[in-house]
């Protein structure tokens, strides 16, 4: 299927530059990019109405028994694993951007049906059939889900939705123009430091810093993309996914828990976190499992990449993503353990020091997450959706 196909229709040699200096041009974005984005998201939406309807109708009526564990642990979730995979080869699916989206969207389906196997998903959506699909299979969750009342709010904050996406893709054409320009991509500088000083060294700090932020420009540009387009279609307010987590976390259980991608943090509260406390596990062990399972979604995440038509020059490395996830964990909980105790002090210290503190602990490590996102290409191929300012010389 060549339409679907990003090797094919996005190389970089498609797109000739346009003057606006002696030196540098202008790349255009690819429209076609932004389509079959939405082409595969409708494709996945549909999937996922698919999954509704087993989980619904086979599932929901036997979860108490072991029918109804086999049936889910054995066959559903399985199947849901696999589905990436075939979707991206029969698509033949090369452009990292679209091979991942799939594998989101199957993250997704995956944490609702374990919430849903463990009775911990919202009540309300197990009311009817209808709003079991729109929750199951849509990428964003609406407000009413965790509220007591069955009423959905009107849509609001819909006027900021829209900056966030106007702001964040201007940053996103100047981030990927900088780093997509750089001798080493993705590298604003390179450095020999060897050992473990090098965690600390400027410049490593720096580079891990630049691309949290291209990372977290990139994220919000996506999300409120979604959110606005579901917002509009159905009359309905969403849940934020991301609220601004650079500058107004307050501790890392803030940033996780309540700016960086609120979506995730709520299926995998409640198909990780909440079975095992629900199983008398203390609360640190379940936090620790659940970021565990988190570092273990982003693996696979990996793994599908590498299992997908698009060609690399070297294979993912496994384990670091994991231990990524753990050490902000533990992060949290030096946070309950040490500061919680100390929140009137915590609280005198202005919110934008207060987020710099807290990122700064992520951005040594920030790597561990990163390096595979770079090798992947799941910056590099975002620059076909955006405008570049480049060198003439490389694009004549």
């Amino acid at each position: 299927m060549e339409i679907m196909n990003g090797e094919t229709v996005w190389t970089v040699n498609d797109r000739n530059a346009i003057p606006i200096t002696a030196n540098y041009g202008l790349l255009l974005p690819q429209v076609s990019f932004w389509s079959q984005l939405f082409c595969i998201s409708i494709i996945m939406c549909w999937v996922g109405i698919g999954f509704a309807v087993l989980c619904y109708f086979v599932v929901i009526p036997k979860r108490s028994s072991v029918t109804g564990v086999l049936l889910g642990y054995g066959i559903l979730l399985p199947i849901m694993l696999h589905t990436p995979i075939w979707i991206a080869n029969t698509l033949e699916l090369t452009n990292t951007i679209l091979i991942t989206m799939p594998s989101g969207f199957i993250v997704l389906f995956l944490f609702r049906c374990l919430a849903v196997l463990h009775n911990t998903a919202p009540p309300q959506v197990e009311s009817n059939f209808t709003t079991f699909c729109w929750y199951f299979a849509l990428p964003v969750e609406f407000l009413h889900y965790e509220q007591s009342s069955s009423s959905t709010p009107p849509c609001k904050n819909l006027n900021k939705t829209l900056w966030n996406i106007a702001w964040s893709f201007i940053m996103t054409c100047c981030w990927l123009s900088l780093l997509e320009t750089t001798t080493v991509p993705y590298t604003l500088f390179t450095t020999t430091t060897s050992g473990i000083w090098r965690y600390l060294h400027w410049k490593h700090l720096v580079n891990n810093a630049s691309i949290i932020y291209l990372h977290s420009i990139l994220f919000l540009n996506g999300t409120s993309l979604v959110t606005v387009t579901v917002r509009l279609l159905s009359g309905n307010s969403v849940v934020d996914i991301t609220n601004n987590p650079l500058w107004t976390s307050t501790s890392p259980s803030d940033f996780w828990n309540h700016k960086w991608n609120t979506l995730f943090h709520g299926i995998f509260k409640r198909g990780v976190y909440r079975p095992l406390r629900n199983a008398h596990v203390t609360p640190f062990v379940a936090l620790m499992g659940t970021f565990a399972v988190s570092g273990m979604v982003h693996e696979y995440i990996w793994y599908i990449i590498d299992q997908s038509p698009k060609e690399f020059n070297s294979r993912p490395h496994y384990g670091p993503t994991i231990l990524f996830f753990l050490y902000n964990a533990l992060l949290i909980g030096l946070e309950y353990q040490f500061l919680v105790p100390r929140l009137t002090y915590w609280n005198t210290i202005p919110t934008v020091w207060k987020s710099m503190a807290v990122i700064f602990c992520v951005v040594p490590v920030s790597h561990w997450f990163t390096n595979n996102a770079i090798q992947f290409g799941l910056y590099s191929d975002y620059k076909f959706g955006f405008v570049l300012i480049v060198p003439l010389n490389d694009y004549l």
